[in-house]
């Protein structure tokens, strides 16, 4: 919640220091990579425990530019991280979603949601080794995105993530995160 505040914050920041400018969403294809930072509440009944992931992000987008200052943006992100905690192994986040961007200039903010996932291998439990058991969870999920597009279609964004994972034994994971990307978008 606290990464959700503060990109808040710096998109309401934005809107009041940036001079209102014709945006410049161009129609595209994106590619990014960067850095990911997760945070997962496993509440596993009789057994919660808790865990950070940080590691390598990688995504694509396709810009469709509605007007001046909106665009959609469908994208797919993963990434794979180094898991620490609770739990030691690793970790790989995806997620298939949409972004609602409102431009002022360069500059965007805007709404995503989508489906996420999560699979982690878990090494070590407790610091008890459990033999490198695969755990897959599912669910849905919204997060806000702010950032700078330049004219040459470079890119640099964060990302914030929420969401809430189940597994198919049905245990749920709430999912926290973040990701800073820096990439370039053919026009």
């Amino acid at each position: 919640m606290k990464r959700v505040s503060l990109s808040i914050l710096l998109a309401l920041g934005l809107l009041v220091l940036v001079p209102q400018v014709q945006a410049q969403p161009g129609d595209g294809f994106g590619l990014f990579v960067g850095s990911a930072s997760h945070t997962s509440k496993v509440a596993l009944p009789g057994l919660p425990f808790q865990f950070e992931s940080s590691g390598a992000s990688i995504g694509i987008d396709w810009q469709f530019a509605v007007s001046d200052n909106f665009s959609i943006v469908p994208f797919l992100m993963s990434s794979s991280e180094t898991v620490t905690g609770d739990v030691e192994g690793s970790a790989a986040h995806g997620i298939l979603a949409i972004s609602f961007r409102l431009w002022v200039g360069g500059f965007f903010l805007g709404p995503h949601m989508g489906s996420y996932s999560e699979v982690v291998t878990i090494d070590k439990l407790f610091g008890v080794p459990v033999g490198g058991s695969d755990v897959s969870s599912s669910g849905t999920g919204a997060g806000f995105m702010i950032g700078f597009e330049a004219e040459n279609g470079f890119l640099i964004m964060l990302q914030t993530d929420s969401a809430t994972v189940e597994d198919s034994d049905g245990v749920e994971t709430d999912l926290t995160g973040s990701r800073l990307h820096i990439g370039y978008r053919w026009k």
